[in-house]
């Protein structure tokens, strides 16, 4: 990335870190595995990640750390640009990466999500598993050099502090936004992300895609209370009808149109790419349930009303 308008390591003994980990710590047996949970934590794993759990494990759950999902990258692309910290040093980094550093994207979704997971199961065992699996998502990052000590504690820290807050408005069933007609729901969120979007430094417009995909997913979700109600949980057979249609879904409007907006106009490309977040948002949160209750592939809940 460019370095114009960033500022170096917000502590004196960033860069100093980052060298004595390459230095000390990579091993050729272990970087493969560093490299592979760094991955992990990449949005469009999670997104995949979340829309399984959403789909096959608890509904209510993966609505809850979606919506955590969204609230956690727009703080962490809000204060990215808002400090605006270099990365490490070129030649430390293990993969290419841009934009700024601080704090680090991957540790706050890692921790929501995989520490999210491992609270809302009833397995000690698969909690274990999760905890590891996230604290690894974080580290990775140090390990391959592309992000400060300070990203991942502050992302940590940010994540954990989501995660806290989903944890509540689930125990509590909160959804402040119900008491309230649709139409003025849309427009109290309009009226929240619009200045968002126009105010943080955001030249890739990556906060777009992330509004999109959110407002996509919460309308999808007030579609499936009022027409499906779907069983996260069912049949083995369920569970392969779910994924499949699921994820082909995802590829068909993801390069569909990603296709479109080849050929739109310059003009109507970032027009194009919110229909495609949208889009893909709607389908996660009810789209992929609306086939396969019409084709009964998968059994809806006992007042489901989507018939």
């Amino acid at each position: 990335m460019t370095t114009i308008n960033c500022q170096p390591s917000l502590t004196s003994w960033g860069d100093a870190s980052i060298a004595w980990i390459a230095e000390n710590l990579r091993h050729p047996l272990l970087s493969p595995v560093m490299m592979l949970f760094s991955e992990l934590g990449q949005v469009s794993t999670i997104l995949l990640t979340l829309s399984l759990s959403y789909w096959l494990w608890n509904k209510r759950y993966g609505k809850y750390l979606f919506y955590g999902l969204f609230a956690t990258l727009l703080v962490n692309l809000w204060l990215k640009g808002w400090i605006r910290e270099c990365r490490p040093p070129a030649e430390f980094w293990m993969k290419k990466v841009d934009i700024y550093s601080f704090p680090s994207g991957h540790a706050q979704v890692g921790i929501l999500i995989w520490w999210g997971f491992a609270y809302f199961t009833k397995s000690r065992f698969l909690s274990c598993i999760c905890i590891f699996i996230g604290l690894l998502i974080a580290l990775s990052r140090s390990y391959l050099g592309v992000h400060y000590l300070q990203d991942i504690l502050c992302g940590a820290l940010l994540g954990a502090a989501t995660l806290a807050l989903c944890i509540l408005f689930e125990k509590k069933q909160y959804a402040p936004l119900k008491k309230f007609p649709l139409w003025v729901q849309s427009c109290i969120l309009l009226i929240l992300f619009i200045p968002y979007l126009l105010l943080i430094n955001d030249p890739k417009h990556i906060g777009l895609t992330i509004v999109s995909t959110c407002l996509g997913f919460w309308l999808g979700c007030q579609l499936e209370e009022k027409y499906s109600q779907f069983q996260s949980f069912s049949s083995a057979s369920s569970l392969i009808y779910q994924t499949l249609i699921g994820a082909v879904g995802i590829i068909a409007i993801y390069f569909g149109m990603s296709w479109l907006i080849s050929y739109a106009p310059l003009k109507m490309q970032l027009i194009f790419q919110a229909g495609q977040y949208f889009l893909l948002g709607l389908w996660i949160s009810f789209g992929a349930q609306a086939i396969c209750l019409r084709f009964n592939f998968i059994n809806p809940s006992l007042n489901q009303k989507f018939n």
